[in-house]
C-alpha cells in the first residue's frame, strides 16, 4: 500500500493532465488507461440510448477530454452539460468537442 506522502499531490495531477490533452483528446484511443476503452464507449453508448433522453441533464466530474460525454451526445442529443476537471486545459478541450456534437448548453 502506498503512503499518503507517496501519492501524487492534486498539482502534481493537474499539472500531467494539462500536458496530456492532446493524448486524451483523441476518442479512438484517449482512455488507454481503461481496459477495452472501445468496449466502454460501446457500453456508455447503450447506456445513453436507454436511460436518457433530449434535454436531460448530464454531470460529468472528472471529464477530461470530454470523451465519455461525446459519446454519449452522440447517441442523445440535445443534454445539458456540466463538465467538471482538475485541468483548465481538459475542461476547453472538452467544452469545444461536446459543443460541436450537442445542441444543449454546455459548461
Amino acid at each position: 500500500m502506498t503512503s499518503l506522502e507517496q501519492k501524487s499531490t492534486t498539482e502534481e495531477i493537474r499539472a500531467r493532465f494539462d500536458r496530456d490533452v492532446e493524448r486524451f483528446s483523441r476518442l479512438d484511443t484517449g482512455q488507454e488507461t481503461v481496459m477495452d476503452a472501445s468496449v466502454m464507449l460501446q457500453i456508455l453508448r447503450e447506456l445513453g440510448r436507454a436511460w436518457l433522453r433530449p434535454g436531460a441533464r448530464l454531470l460529468d466530474l472528472g471529464c477530461g477530454a470530454g470523451n465519455f460525454t461525446v459519446a454519449l451526445v452522440q447517441e442523445v442529443n440535445p443534454l445539458e452539460c456540466t463538465l467538471v476537471d482538475l485541468s483548465a486545459p481538459m475542461i476547453a478541450r472538452a467544452q469545444a468537442g461536446i459543443s460541436a456534437a450537442n445542441r444543449g448548453e454546455v459548461r
